[in-house]
């Protein structure tokens, strides 16, 4: 009978552990990390046109390393730009910006679940408060479906906005809250 008791207590740990294991960290939600050599290729269905986001170097900003994101358009009225990101064990951060005093946006915040609050700025550097709303499946327009993903709400831009994350692929959606925008990372 104890026996029994200590293979179960073992099995249980090991189990136990096993899902503290699996716990995402912020840098689940790093795509850059993971995916070093892609091209991204972003669809935006409010304007209807391509968006392609290919990796660049690794820079130093300020005292903080980041990698380039190289954005390019099609049928696309925005401009090219490069965003510059990096992850630490508490947050992804966004510049747009080599400049030592642009601003830097806390993209996604740690503990990673719904009610995390924070404050940061846009990327125009003006005060924004983001919080993780949901934690769950998510559906982005062209049906795509993800099993995990975080929801982000927050406003830029005077506008209501969504940022979706999901592990390993980093940011899936982003959207103004009337579906203006609606972006999906593809693997090429």
């Amino acid at each position: 009978m104890r026996t029994k008791h200590v293979v179960g207590a073992a099995v249980l740990a090991a189990v136990c552990s096993a899902a503290t294991a699996a716990e995402p960290t912020i840098h689940d939600f790093f795509w850059p990390e993971h995916h070093e050599t892609l091209t991204y290729k972003v669809r935006s269905h409010g304007l209807n046109g391509n968006l392609w986001l290919t990796l660049g170097e690794t820079v130093d900003i300020d005292g903080k390393r980041y990698r380039e994101v190289k954005t390019s358009a099609k049928g696309y009225p925005g401009k090219r730009e490069t965003i510059y990101l990096r992850a630490d064990g508490d947050a992804i951060y966004a510049r747009y910006s080599k400049a030592a005093d642009a601003p830097e946006v806390v993209e996604l915040k740690s503990p990673i679940a719904p009610g995390t609050k924070w404050q940061t700025v846009d990327r125009d550097g003006k005060p924004s408060e983001r919080t993780i709303t949901q934690i769950g499946p998510c559906k982005t327009r062209e049906g795509l479906a993800f099993e995990t993903c975080v929801r982000v709400d927050y406003r830029w831009q005077e506008l209501a906005a969504v940022s979706f994350y999901t592990p390993i692929e980093g940011e899936v959606i982003f959207s103004g809250a009337n579906g203006f925008f609606n972006r999906r990372v593809v693997h090429p």
